[in-house]
């Protein structure tokens, strides 16, 4: 009776835990089967008959093919692989359609393995199925949206990549991948740092991580310089969940053009400050508006923050001018194309009421409505204009000092055809014209200003410059003889020097001759006295006929100024001297 109770409650236990296992492989979240060698459902679960949209019990005794015969001949083909291998086939995906949703192509994955009878022969195949519909739709669509993004990300034409916390490269696009020179799957888990070892140390990387530890976006111009590049990225950053995104562009396009025009714009204000070239502009419309750059403000005298309105060019221009100014402008204002002025006037500066002369180039640009801006340039030419001025005047100087030349020049020639000295008049001629020609010389080397009287000399006695200062000396305070005196003194001294080596003190090997000059007061009045003085020469005696010499160094030269000239034939030597008024032989100012 004790082993029959103990038979029935292990029968009990036994049946228990059938029953239990039972209601797990039916209730199993995943399909379950067993089919046996000839194909045919011998157990299938709820959740493989739900599946496959046939009831359990439609299932048992009949063949893959009769209920899911859409899915029989991969079906029976796996069945007869692990029926004659005997080996499991695990993992392997599926799809196809099925009773439950026709026209529906279903995802499972699967596991085949084989169920052995006693003699170990495979009998039957046990097959678990899930689904995994839901799972490949969802990875299709991420794998699309992922392809999207991709193709977004590619289209853009900012470069970008996005970094973790490490600096490691995560994603990135093509064009992020053309500017770095690699591929974008090389790119991929590489450091920043590698990638862009130059970044290394500069404001880039400073911005890089005070992005990442501040959250907030950044931007900056960085110039990677390396062995392998020289580029200008302009680089904008911002923050992610894990790190950052950086998007970034070439701009060294740009940068060569900026640096260009900055090159060009030196280039330019070197040039216009060479030339002392003002800028100016004035729009017309739809308000009237000034632009006057440094150089034109310091031309009409107004400060460098001082707004430019008509109120500082109009009343500016010289009242002389203004009418001329006013009616070229309106002139050209009329024209139905762009035109353009080149004109000069006078301002009244506005600082000093200094009078100023301008050259004034303008462009007038017009458009549908007509003319518009004026856009011009402005140089003070004052300095110019009083070059021109002296130059002219210098010229009815020259045209005067000439006329007077050759008056003296008429004079020597018609004085000596009178003297008879025919035979020597061509040497005797050219000898006086070389002393003329000397004292204009020291006019033009003085710009025909007062010639220093030692210069003067020296030059008249040039011939005998070895004897300056042994046998010919000189004893007086350096003065400036008057342009219009130097010509006439330096005849009488080229013509006293002359004589002097012929005849006189400078014939011999011992003679000498003193010139002395000073200026006097008499009666509080200044006057000038020279004195030629020859001692040491031959007797002397006066001459029995008064040629050109003696014209030269009484008559011409009295009659230049208006004082006395003195010539003794004393017989130890000639003396010769002038006496006038300082004012007259003297140079007093800047003429």
């Amino acid at each position: 009776m004790q082993d029959e109770r103990e038979l029935l409650r292990e029968y009990k236990e036994v049946r228990q835990a059938l029953s239990e296992l039972a209601a797990i492989y039916n209730d199993a979240p995943v399909g379950l089967a067993v089919i046996g060698a000839d194909f045919r459902f011998q157990r299938i679960n709820h959740r493989l008959a739900e599946l496959n949209g046939v009831p359990a019990a439609a299932h048992i005794g009949r063949t893959i093919r009769e209920v899911v015969p859409k899915l029989a001949d991969i079906g029976e083909s796996l069945v007869r692989k692990v029926v004659e291998t005997g080996e499991p086939i695990h993992n392997l995906e599926i799809e196809g359609e099925t009773m439950a949703q026709p026209g529906v192509m279903r995802s499972f994955i699967e596991h085949w393995s084989p169920i052995r009878g006693d003699d170990g022969k495979v009998v039957a195949v046990n097959v678990v199925a899930e689904e995994t519909t839901a799972q490949k739709k969802a990875a299709r669509a991420l794998q699309a949206s992922e392809a999207t993004v991709r193709n977004v990300l590619n289209a853009m034409g900012d470069a970008f990549l996005v970094l973790d916390k490490a600096f490691r490269i995560t994603l990135v696009n093509s064009e992020a991948a053309q500017i770095s020179g690699l591929a974008a799957d090389e790119l991929l888990t590489r450091s920043f740092w590698e990638v862009w070892p130059a970044a290394g140390g500069t404001p880039l990387e400073a911005l890089l991580r005070k992005v990442m530890a501040d959250k907030t976006p950044g931007h900056i111009e960085h110039h990677d310089v390396s062995a392998a590049r020289d580029l200008w990225l302009d680089v904008s950053v911002y923050p992610t969940s894990d790190g950052v995104a950086v998007f970034y562009r070439d701009i060294s396009d740009r940068k060569q053009a900026e640096d260009q025009l900055i090159r060009s714009e030196q280039r330019l204000a070197t040039a216009l400050r060479a030339g002392k070239l003002g800028v100016f502009e004035y729009t017309m419309r739809p308000q009237p508006r000034y632009y006057w750059d440094s150089t034109v403000r310091q031309i009409w005298g107004v400060g460098p923050d001082e707004e430019i309105t008509d109120a500082h060019y109009w009343p500016s221009i010289h009242p002389d001018d203004a009418q001329r100014i006013i009616a070229l402008g309106r002139e050209k204002m009329a024209g139905s194309s762009a035109s353009r002025i080149d004109v000069e006037h006078r301002i009244v500066r506005w600082s000093d009421k200094a009078v100023r002369w301008l050259n004034i180039a303008v462009d007038i640009v017009s458009d549908e409505k007509g003319p518009c801006k004026m856009i011009g340039t402005a140089q003070d030419i004052t300095e110019r204009k009083a070059v021109e001025e002296h130059a002219e005047l210098l010229m009815r100087e020259i045209n005067h000092r000439s006329k007077n030349l050759l008056a003296v020049v008429q004079a020597i020639a018609h004085q000596m055809t009178r003297s008879g000295d025919i035979a020597d008049f061509p040497q005797r001629f050219a000898e006086r014209l070389a002393g003329l020609a000397s004292s204009q010389d020291q006019l033009v080397k003085n710009h025909w200003k007062g010639v220093p009287l030692r210069e003067l000399i020296a030059s008249q006695l040039s011939h005998y410059k070895h004897l300056l200062g042994s046998r010919i000396l000189l004893a007086g305070d350096d003065v400036r003889i008057a342009p219009g005196v130097a010509q006439n003194l330096g005849m009488a001294l080229h013509e006293l020097g002359t004589n002097a080596a012929k005849y006189g003190a400078l014939s011999g090997e011992r003679g000498e001759v003193t010139i002395d000059w000073e200026v006097i007061q008499v009666g509080g009045k200044a006057e000038f006295l020279l004195t030629w003085t020859e001692r040491g020469g031959p007797p002397v005696s006066p001459p029995e006929h008064r040629g050109l010499g003696s014209f030269i160094v009484t008559r011409l030269f009295k009659h230049a100024l208006s004082g006395e000239v003195t010539q003794e034939f004393a017989p130890q030597g000639v003396r010769w001297a002038i006496r006038a008024p300082a004012a007259s032989i003297l140079e007093t100012g800047e003429g």
